[in-house]
């Protein structure tokens, strides 16, 4: 299948992220060590492990790990002291690929903004040389990488990833994303530890109480990030045209050129999106929204605090 910009993904596309990710890359361990929290303080210290290696400073580093007493001998170029800690801490990605991401009004899909978010964090954890794996939810099945750090796994999570969005399409009548969803965090709960870093990428539409239970208790274990996903479109909905919706089998077309029918529709979709948000603080589990109208890259180092307010 032939992928179209912003509709669908390409393998090529997701491997060009090496470099532009190499940068972001050297604040993933500030990123992890600040950002990625859960309810409860994470068991993981930073310097609890075992001394590792000396490298030299990149931007982003914690400047309490540098080495003075080496950064002296080498007349002041910095030098910092990593411990496998940061090295060895797996990294999990859940991706939401079901029928309801397949929609998008600007730029690109839920489907691919998903896509291309979970691949940039990949590239971010490869460069920084901890293990990572997937998890990709489909209407048809739960596909489960365990962490390895290695290029081919990498290459082979993104093969999974673009086959899972190739494979959406508008002919879905009736999703199974709850139960699908529910047995990716199933599966999740088994294969993380308490010294995991974990982020979800989905809309959220379709969580049940079990899923949102184990969510919980996954934020309270381990560092935990969730990206919402949503179309843009619901911060500017349009004054006229027509609008075709499908919801599971049903089809029915929106006359935005009614104001009444407009507003029912804006306050539904905020009355959604806010009940999403109190949902997950509730949880415990910090969020950062994403939007379809923007481009992932920007979005992801402004989730990650790694762009500094203009």
């Amino acid at each position: 299948m032939g992928a179209q910009e912003g509709v669908y993904v390409t393998l090529e596309e997701l491997v060009s992220y090496e470099a532009s990710t190499r940068q972001m890359a050297s604040s993933f361990s500030r990123v992890s060590s600040s950002l990625l929290q859960g309810n409860r303080p994470s068991r993981i210290n930073g310097r609890g492990g075992a001394f590792d290696q000396i490298r030299h400073y990149q931007q982003g580093d914690d400047v309490r790990d540098i080495d003075w007493n080496v950064t002296a001998r080498m007349r002041g170029v910095p030098f910092i002291r990593v411990f496998n800690e940061e090295r060895e801490r797996p990294f999990f990605v859940v991706v939401d690929q079901t029928a309801d991401m397949f929609f998008g009004t600007q730029c690109q899909l839920k489907s691919v903004l998903a896509v291309r978010t979970a691949a940039q964090l990949l590239w971010m954890s490869h460069h920084k040389k901890q293990p990572y794996g997937l998890i990709i939810v489909t209407e048809q099945q739960v596909e489960v990488f365990s962490p390895r750090h290695h290029r081919g796994h990498l290459i082979r999570l993104f093969a999974s990833l673009v086959q899972a969005n190739q494979m959406l399409s508008a002919d879905v009548k009736e999703t199974r994303a709850d139960s699908e969803f529910l047995i990716a965090i199933q599966h999740l709960r088994r294969q993380i530890s308490t010294n995991a870093l974990v982020a979800m990428i989905s809309d959220f539409n379709h969580v049940s109480e079990p899923a949102w239970q184990l969510m919980t208790e996954t934020a309270a274990r381990t560092q935990c990030l969730v990206l919402p996903v949503y179309d843009g479109i619901i911060n500017a909905w349009p004054t006229r045209g027509e609008f075709l919706s499908t919801w599971g089998g049903l089809v029915t077309e929106l006359q935005f050129s009614s104001h009444l029918q407009r507003q029912q529709i804006a306050e539904r979709a905020e009355q959604n999106f806010t009940s999403l948000q109190s949902r997950l603080t509730e949880s415990g589990i910090a969020s950062r929204p994403i939007t379809t109208w923007q481009a992932s890259d920007i979005q992801l180092q402004e989730a990650l605090l790694l762009r500094r307010e203009q």
